[in-house]
């Protein structure tokens, strides 16, 4: 190393190519810059120094006082950075700003600290006249070398395997944002892309930083969970252009939405951000009208996921999906099955997912990947090759504390107005569907279908066990279903409220009958399996668990459910079994003559399911329905619609005619309720409320 003095300032040189400029400043070398030469010597490299230090040394200290540029350490530092603290530094790998590049397992465990940049200018008196130190914590929680954090089980299986993080390739991209983009919006229209912390420390230094013992970059995979207006659109498009231009000199580089407007939002932003980008916009070629660019041999290309065919045969290096939460179609499953293995040819290949919160029905594919997300974040799985960023206010969370808001938004302050924020959390309370709303776009909560029935945290509390003793008297449900879709078949016991003695009611304040739920639900094997080709695993999980009682076959056969019937009969007695003659007829007449189930019709109009929909939601506002926490029940106890007519009565129904989200259990439920609601026990009257004296 040459041991020399800074200079003072001379002439500035106009006529370096910025490339080398940019070489010489960061120590990094850019692709797309004009004029690149990448085998350039380190001879070569110092004598450029020599010539443009004067120039080069007065822009950085105008822009970063207190610190020096990658050359000046590399030819004119007097000696390393000392080390104030930590384990050995990991020897034979060079010096980059006068600190190693990298360490590995042992240092994690006890990392090294090294004085910050302006300590060290300070202790040798090489600061500048007028120079101050740079006080800002953030950078120098950096320069002091706290480049990584172990973060979850993964990360620490990952280093037991022998991954190291490389901060000089972590430097490298946050190098291009800051040095190459500009913003194209207003509060900081023009000015470079300082990426906020949130953003540099969990997804962008880790994601590129993370390197295998082979040298590959870790991550090939990452879900990031943000809520709205915290940037990410922004984000995800200097990404794509950090992808195209300085990442892979091949790079075919994908955005993906559900339709083309969706897709087109960060492809807009890119070309809004290249404008602003002088250095980036020279090397791109922009093709609008096909929604590409071009930088070199690289590609860059937004479709959308209505047009599938575009996403089969692609090689990606990088691979954008957006706001998957809306990814709802079957077609879409299809488009993210190709796309999932479209990286397969590269070593080096990315796919990012980038999603607010949606609806939270179990048989969406964001929820799979967000379940897969949370179990990677407790620890409960080892995924090693997936980042994982999830800012959401979680459940049993405050929503009304600002802790939580600022917990859920890490834009807290930057992109986030507390004040505006907090008059919409005041706003929000006025209806559910606005707290709903709140919920689920400001604190990134997965909420229920905003025209659903009643909230979710009734039926969850409700979940005590059920009890049925033997012999006990039951009032059931049948809702036969007429292909390979649900049936249903539920029993309710009703339980008799007692009175305490010596109480005296009148009114509506006698107690309420408690009502104990036993649910059957059928579903064909050949259902089963065709969710399952689909990439739809939630059927076939429930099937495993015992919670859905699996039927050979394509479709549900008659005798498999007058068994089920006639074992229930066997163990209860039953005194009602209601059933939809829409479906129905044929079975209820076998168990009628043939086993002498007493069937009642229920035909599925306001007048029949009203009332004991309203009695349902009555148990369920008292907490006096008893189910046991029947998952699939519950998923379709938040499929639930209602339709009301002109005198207010109610009745369930679906989303739509042909919605994958099933109601039946409920709908047999309903008919169960129906029947044990004008069914009276045999008991005496003196049973429950003793003798009345005059």
């Amino acid at each position: 190393m040459v041991i020399r003095k800074s200079r003072r300032r001379r002439r500035r040189s106009t006529d370096a190519p910025t490339w080398l400029v940019e070489r010489l400043a960061s120590g990094h070398d850019f692709a797309f810059l004009d004029g690149r030469q990448p085998e350039i010597s380190r001879e070569e490299l110092a004598a450029a120094w020599e010539r443009l230090r004067a120039a080069i040394l007065a822009d950085w200290i105008r822009e970063r006082p207190g610190t020096r540029p990658w050359a000046w350490w590399e030819f004119d530092a007097l000696e390393p950075r000392r080390q104030i603290s930590g384990g050995p530094p990991r020897d034979g790998d060079g010096l980059w700003f006068g600190v190693p590049p990298c360490w590995g397992l042992e240092q994690f465990a006890d990392p090294p600290v090294f004085e910050t940049e302006s300590e060290y200018l300070t202790r040798l008196k090489l600061l500048e006249k007028g120079e101050r130190r740079r006080e800002a914590k953030d950078a120098e929680k950096l320069e002091r070398g706290v480049y990584a954090e172990i973060l979850t089980r993964s990360d620490q299986v990952a280093l037991e395997r022998g991954c190291w993080f490389d901060h000089v390739a972590a430097d490298r991209v946050e190098r291009f944002f800051v040095r190459f983009l500009r913003h194209s919006h207003k509060p900081w229209l023009g000015q470079p892309f300082i990426p906020q912390p949130w953003q540099r420390d969990r997804i962008l230094r880790p994601l590129y930083g993370w390197h295998w013992p082979s040298g590959f970059r870790r991550f090939r995979k990452a879900f990031v969970f943000v809520p709205k207006k915290a940037g990410k659109t922004t984000q995800a498009a200097a990404q794509l252009l950090y992808s195209l231009a300085a990442d892979d000199p091949t790079a075919e580089v994908y955005n993906i939405a559900t339709d083309a407007q969706q897709s087109g939002r960060i492809y807009a932003e890119c070309e809004r951000m290249l404008r602003k980008s002088p250095d980036l916009q020279a090397a791109v070629r922009v093709v609008p009208s096909a929604r590409r660019m071009f930088c070199g041999d690289s590609m860059y290309f937004a479709f959308a996921g209505d047009s599938a065919a575009a996403s089969e045969g692609i090689n990606a290096s990088y691979v954008c999906c957006d706001e998957l939460h809306a990814w709802e179609n079957p077609q879409m499953r299809k488009v993210w099955s190709s796309l999932y293995y479209a990286d397969a040819a590269r070593q080096q290949s990315l796919a990012i997912t980038i999603t607010t919160a949606g609806e939270d029905d179990p048989e969406s594919l964001w929820i799979e990947e967000y379940t897969h997300a949370k179990q990677i974040q407790r620890g409960e799985i080892v995924d090693l090759d997936r980042l994982v960023f999830l800012a959401e206010a979680e459940e049993g969370d405050d929503w009304l504390d600002p802790e939580v808001w600022k917990k859920a938004n890490p834009g807290w302050g930057v992109t986030i107005d507390p004040e505006r924020f907090a008059r919409e959390a005041d706003d929000a309370t006025t209806s559910d569907r606005k707290r709903r709303n709140f919920l689920r776009y400001r604190l990134n909560r997965p909420v229920g279908s905003l025209s659903s029935w009643l909230p979710e945290e009734l039926w969850d509390a409700c979940a005590a066990r059920p009890v049925f003793p033997p012999g006990c008297t039951v009032c059931g449900g049948l809702d036969l279903s007429a292909r390979g879709d649900f049936t249903a078949l539920v029993f309710t016991r009703r339980e008799a409220a007692e009175q305490a003695e010596g109480e005296e009611l009148s009114g509506d304040e006698y107690p309420e009958d408690r009502y104990h739920v036993w649910p059957m639900l059928f579903l064909p094997e050949e259902t089963i399996e065709r969710h399952a080709r689909e990439g739809r695993l939630l059927y076939r999980r429930w099937a495993d668990e015992g919670w859905i009682h699996v039927v050979p076959g394509p479709v549900i056969r008659e005798g498999f459910v007058i068994q089920q019937v006639l074992e229930v009969a066997g163990y209860c007695e039953i005194h009602e079994l209601g059933f939809d003659p829409w479906n129905s007829l044929e079975e209820a007449m076998k168990l009628v003559n043939e086993h002498g189930v007493n069937m009642v019709e229920l035909r599925q109009g306001f007048r029949t399911l009203s009332p004991p929909m309203k009695k349902l939601e009555r148990l369920l506002l008292l907490g006096k329905l008893v189910h046991g926490g029947h998952p699939v029940l519950k998923w379709m106890f938040q499929n639930v619609q209602i339709v009301t007519d002109e005198n207010g009565n109610i009745r369930p129904v679906k989303a739509a005619k042909h919605s994958p989200r099933k109601i039946d259990g409920i709908v047999a439920l309903v008919m169960a309720i129906a029947r044990a609601m004008l069914w009276v026990e045999e008991r005496s009257v003196y049973e429950t409320r003793g003798v009345i004296s005059f």
